[in-house]
């Protein structure tokens, strides 16, 4: 999966757009930062396109934070556990909550929800060869997922899906050794819509 980089935001910024990590239990418990650091971006891209960016420049200096959390879910040993996936579908419905809330459009939010997909995808296939007895579990989740946030995104955006897609695949095939996906990302969003 990799590390998400964050930044420094000022607060001007994130009280501008009410930019909040997820409150509920589900976007808190894991992968906090993708939600949080999603919204941030969505909304980067779309100042961009207006040039007001310039007041909200982020902070020069460069800072290191890194924790060692054993119980992490991050150094859990079943990494694949269906809470790991829970986080990333929740806080992907989170980013989308947050930028239709402060106004964002539609297109800012498509390529990160099109690469949370893809991520989504290839957790699903790590899980399927690593710990298998989790796969009805997360099923669950990738459909109500697909059902509520990557459909309304789905037609827009097969350019996307095809480069992230590809980018994931490599990654597996590097990272993972054992893994060897037994449906391409077309076939297991086709599960995902039954």
């Amino acid at each position: 999966m990799g590390t998400f980089p964050g930044k420094i935001f000022r607060r001007e910024f994130l009280e501008s757009y009410d930019i909040k990590f997820g409150t509920t239990k589900l976007t808190s418990y894991s992968n906090e930062d993708r939600g949080f650091m999603g919204i941030c971006n969505c909304v980067l891209e779309y100042m961009k396109s207006y040039d007001s960016l310039r007041r909200y420049l982020p902070i020069k200096k460069v800072f290191y934070f890194r924790t060692t959390n054993e119980n992490s879910l991050t150094h859990a040993e079943n990494f694949y556990n269906y809470k790991l996936l829970e986080g990333l579908i929740y806080n992907g419905e989170h980013i989308v909550k947050t930028c239709k809330k402060a106004g964002i459009p539609f297109r800012y939010v498509m390529l990160p929800i099109t690469h949370l997909m893809v991520q989504l995808y290839g957790a699903y296939m790590g899980c399927a060869k690593e710990c298998p007895e989790l796969l009805e579990k997360n099923m669950i989740n990738l459909k109500y997922f697909y059902n509520n946030v990557y459909k309304q995104y789905e037609k827009v955006n097969k350019k996307a899906l095809y480069y992230y897609y590809n980018k994931e695949l490599r990654w597996l095939m590097q990272n993972t050794s054992k893994l060897f996906p037994r449906l391409n990302i077309y076939r297991f969003i086709g599960e995902l819509k039954k």
